[in-house]
């Protein structure tokens, strides 16, 4: 019960930061949703102190699903902390009403917190908020085999950046493309890196999960 008070007080704490309106038009993933300004101004806004599974993902279409559930439609008021100078992207905190968001999705169990970086007045909310998804069973604490973290599976996928810091294919190994048994795959990544490679022996009922 301590911990739920905690995750309140944190869901309706009020910023010192100056916010911003910005009307919901859709969200791309689990954390990243887009503005449309007029007839050609797009504002793409990503959440800050969380990460959550790529849409390729076991659980990336119920990350997807959560956050469309909260604000697509809505305005929200964002706290800007960070914009790429190459996408323009903007990061920050989003609250609907004065509730900041991330903590419902994390307590959904719809995205993992983010320690690096995150101020200290927000780990222990943040990480409580965690505990009650992973208490419950909830969305990527559901149970079975582990998940693959989603800065680990752009690792996989995408691993090795050019020098301008943007990331190409990775190559697939015929041999682990054709292998039938989990038992050669030292740890679960190495599994499935294979089943990203397009290995579909190890993963039989085909959720994305190798090795299950």
């Amino acid at each position: 019960m301590k911990i739920l008070y905690l995750v309140i007080a944190i869901l309706y704490s009020t910023s010192l930061f100056a916010q911003q309106d910005y009307h919901i038009n859709d969200c791309l993933d689990g954390r990243t949703c887009v503005s449309v300004v007029g007839v050609d101004t797009i504002f793409t806004l990503r959440l800050a102190y969380i990460d959550t599974p790529e849409r390729a993902q076991s659980y990336g279409s119920y990350s997807l699903f959560q956050l469309r559930g909260i604000i697509q439609g809505q305005t929200i008021q964002f706290e800007e902390l960070s914009i790429d100078p190459v996408t323009g992207w903007r990061t920050g905190r989003m609250y609907l009403n004065g509730v900041d968001i991330a903590p419902q999705l994390l307590m959904q169990g719809a995205a993992y917190p983010v320690f690096e970086g995150m101020p200290e007045e927000l780990v222990d909310p943040y990480n409580n908020a965690r505990l009650i998804a992973a208490q419950g069973n909830q969305g990527v604490w559901g149970g079975g085999a582990p998940n693959l973290l989603p800065w680990m599976y752009r690792k996989i996928i995408d691993p090795i950046p050019d020098a301008d810091g943007n990331r190409g294919s990775v190559a697939c190994p015929f041999s682990i493309q054709v292998e039938t048994e989990c038992e050669v795959f030292e740890t679960f990544e190495q599994a499935q890196f294979a089943r990203l490679c397009g290995n579909l022996a190890i993963d039989p009922d085909n959720d994305g999960v190798a090795c299950e």
